[in-house]
């Protein structure tokens, strides 16, 4: 069960792909690495329009940094304030919003927000709205 990861992957376009440096190539596994690698400080981002506290970034960084590519098939946790939408909000200067139940949660990149990727999800499935 991979839709975390499909819903992201489907809704990036050529231009986003470029930006991480990233040959498009549908390896799941491949990007979230890369992902991992392109990991940086999340200085840009608020989410709920309000900025990250420095633990927060550090506990975030630190999931990232943490988390297993190979468990990839048994679903992703995703969190009201998710770790890997911070960072592509961080490293493609997007928003996203992340419709959970009915309810939005926003991220954003205080530097551009000319994009906004929409998500849905609700107790067992994320999905591109």
């Amino acid at each position: 069960m991979t839709c975390f990861w499909d819903s992201i992957y489907q809704s990036l376009n050529h231009s986003h792909f470029q930006q991480l440096e990233y040959n498009r190539n549908n390896n799941l596994k491949a990007f979230i690495n890369h992902l991992k690698n392109k990991k940086t400080k999340l200085s840009n981002v608020t989410w709920q329009n309000n900025p990250l506290t420095q633990k927060e970034i550090d506990e975030h960084l630190q999931a990232i940094q943490e988390y297993n590519v190979n468990n990839i098939h048994n679903g992703h946790f995703t969190s009201t304030c998710d770790y890997f939408l911070l960072l592509l909000c961080e490293l493609l200067e997007i928003g996203i919003d992340h419709v959970y139940l009915g309810h939005t949660i926003e991220y954003r990149n205080k530097k551009n927000n000319t994009t906004i990727l929409k998500f849905g999800s609700d107790k067992g499935h994320f999905f591109k709205l």
